[in-house]
């Protein structure tokens, strides 16, 4: 849902710090594909790219000065744990030839953040 998204600057400084201080060195994502992407909204409407984000903000978050990138009070090491948290709740399993170039990211994505999502769950 668009609620499990941070709010739009919000979103927008966190996928600029995950491309700054990830990307650069593991480039998973094609920044002027997945921006553009978010700003067609397909975030809001396909869940495994909706998921990408989220664990671009997540990790993001790591690298943000900003207290709603915060998931416990001021807790520094709860940042971006909230939109980490749900891509774990809501991950699927890869089977057979459902498997998208979105998963794919997803689970090279999350191995960057210390989860690593195993092709059962």
């Amino acid at each position: 849902p668009a609620s499990a998204f941070p709010e739009l600057d919000l979103m927008h400084s966190l996928i600029d710090l995950y491309f700054e201080n990830y990307n650069i060195y593991l480039p998973l994502l094609h920044r002027p594909t997945f921006e553009k992407n978010i700003q067609r909204g397909l975030h809001l409407v396909e869940e495994p790219f909706g998921t990408i984000v989220l664990l671009t903000c997540a990790l993001g978050a790591k690298f943000a000065d900003d207290p709603r990138t915060l998931f416990v009070g001021d807790d520094i090491y709860s940042a971006g744990w909230k939109w980490f948290r749900y891509v774990q709740n809501s991950r699927k399993a890869f089977r057979g030839d459902t498997v998208s170039v979105y998963d794919l990211q997803t689970y090279a994505v999350s191995i960057l953040r210390g989860e690593r999502f195993t092709m059962d769950n």
